[in-house]
């Protein structure tokens, strides 16, 4: 009886250490995209006037993910390649988002 115990146990330790792995990575997948934005947001092509890292940086997590907060204006600061990395960033977002949510709707 204590074997079938120990079995069940150990079958269920690697699923668990799988969804782990994929959160990782769905969480990496965010910063990776943010980072990745902001040096993109903080490109000479990407500002009409200079924008600060610190505002860069805002803009393109809050584009990430999906909360519309700026601290800049967006129509001033940015060039159309900037405005078009922040548009980029809000469908990245999304896809993240809805990946997201279908991982734990099939958990």
């Amino acid at each position: 009886m204590r074997e079938s115990h120990y079995n069940s146990a150990s079958k269920a330790g690697p699923a668990q250490g799988k969804r782990l792995k994929i959160a990782h990575l769905t969480v990496l997948m965010f910063y990776g995209i943010i980072i990745f934005g902001t040096v993109l947001l903080m490109l000479p092509a990407a500002q009409k006037q200079p924008v600060a890292f610190i505002d860069a940086l805002f803009t393109a997590t809050s584009a990430t993910c999906l909360t519309g907060l700026l601290t800049v204006n967006v129509a001033e600061s940015f060039t159309t390649f900037g405005q078009v990395v922040i548009m980029v960033l809000i469908e990245l977002g999304a896809i993240g988002i809805i990946t997201v949510s279908t991982g734990f709707a099939l958990m």
